[in-house]
């Protein structure tokens, strides 16, 4: 099945959350192989020094997953055929629920990301974290972050 260029971009998305979600901060770290992760400007260029970096605090449970769910919400995708990049804006919202910490919003931010398409594959190559709203994060890492 050939899936269009916005559903593709679509399913990075996804694959931004089910990673993170699934425990699989390897997974989630190759989204960035050739990319950069970032809030506010404190960016991690590259799959290596994302896992470095605020991959190494995620907090697993015994489950292996950090009992989150990233929603985004809100896409604007625009995609530019020819130059064979494409900017999405979006709102994001985790949530977390753990044996100790009943269900609740534990983050919230607008989400910048820019796509490029090489030899027919959309990726990442940056996503962009701004103007969050931070709850208790003392159950998703293990130290708190600049």
């Amino acid at each position: 099945m050939q899936y269009s260029d916005h559903d593709q971009i679509l399913e990075l998305l996804n694959r931004y959350s089910f990673t993170l979600d699934g425990g699989d901060l390897e997974g989630f770290a190759e989204l960035f192989t050739d990319g950069e992760w970032g809030m506010e400007g404190s960016m991690h260029q590259g799959k290596e020094a994302l896992l470095a970096g605020v991959l190494s605090t995620v907090l697993l449970q015994p489950d292996g997953t950090p009992k989150t769910r990233h929603i985004s919400t809100n896409i604007q995708l625009e995609i530019d055929m020819e130059a064979c990049i494409a900017t999405c804006k979006r709102y994001g919202l985790v949530i977390q629920q753990t044996a100790d910490l009943p269900l609740k919003p534990i983050f919230s931010a607008d989400y910048f990301d820019t796509f490029s398409k090489v030899d027919d594959v959309w990726c990442f190559k940056k996503c962009e974290l701004k103007r969050a709203f931070v709850g208790d994060l003392s159950h998703l890492f293990s130290q708190q972050l600049a």
